[in-house]
């Protein structure tokens, strides 16, 4: 971007360097390329509360309405992940008791410590995935509560009980947008980077595919067009129950 000291610039400059600051200037920047896209806006006001068949539950509470999701196990996750930790930390701890701990190795010298070194990175691999493992197993026990009150929204997100609240001043909404992180695609020039798709910006750009597997949040909006809060990690599905059941309920509280 040229700026207002640009005059100023020496008219010998070398003609590489006007390529180069013009190659540079055509190139997106990281943050343009993160800027969320919109799928689809809601604006209509439902009658009555959607039905729904999601995993989140509505409810009512003194100042207003709870909507609360737990978490679930997933069969093939589970025994993908503990496959995983039996095949990987039984081969490790199989050759670590013959290499390091097996009575009658001498231990501590140069050859011992250069073993158990080379055998710790695949150690740390191991308890990679038995953290995995243990966060699948303790996943119906995390909770994300969503309360939507007469002066605040609250979002909680917990496990056992114990966890993190986040709270927003709520505004009347004029709207909320279902939207996504695009993918950008790369300069054809640029070394050692593999391109990606070219960036999506719309609904008709997205494969049903895509919309099936991706990640969406939805952004409430404000009559002074001013985002009051973000709602991440939802389907397409949860995005079309949620979205119209929130600007029912801001209005019933309006």
């Amino acid at each position: 971007m040229l700026s207002e000291f640009d005059d100023s610039i020496p008219n010998h400059m070398p003609q590489q360097e006007h390529e180069a600051d013009s190659r540079s200037s055509n190139e997106p920047s990281s943050t343009e390329s993160q800027k969320p896209a919109v799928l689809k806006t809601y604006v209509e006001v439902p009658e009555d509360l959607p039905t729904h068949a999601t995993r989140w539950k509505f409810r009512t509470t003194m100042d207003g309405y709870c909507l609360a999701s737990r978490g679930r196990w997933t069969l093939q996750g589970l025994g993908v992940l503990f496959l995983l930790n039996l095949f990987w930390n039984g081969v490790v701890l199989l050759v670590s008791w013959e290499a390091l701990l097996k009575p009658g190795i001498e231990r501590f010298n140069i050859d011992w410590l250069m073993k158990a070194a080379f055998l710790s990175i695949f150690g740390v691999i191991g308890l990679f995935l038995l953290l995995l493992l243990i966060l699948e197993l303790v996943e119906p026990f995390h909770t994300r509560t969503w309360e939507y009150g007469n002066v605040l929204i609250v979002c909680r997100l917990a496990w056992f009980g114990i966890g993190y609240t986040w709270a927003y001043p709520r505004q009347r909404l004029a709207r909320i947008d279902v939207t996504y992180l695009p993918r950008v695609d790369l300069p054809e020039n640029e070394p050692g980077k593999r391109r990606r798709k070219q960036n999506r910006s719309n609904s008709q750009q997205l494969k049903p595919y895509e919309k099936a597997s991706r990640i969406f949040t939805l952004a409430l909006i404000s009559a002074n067009d001013e985002v009051v809060c973000t709602w991440d990690g939802l389907n397409l599905e949860e995005c079309d129950v949620i979205g119209p059941s929130l600007l029912w309920i801001d209005r019933q509280l309006s």
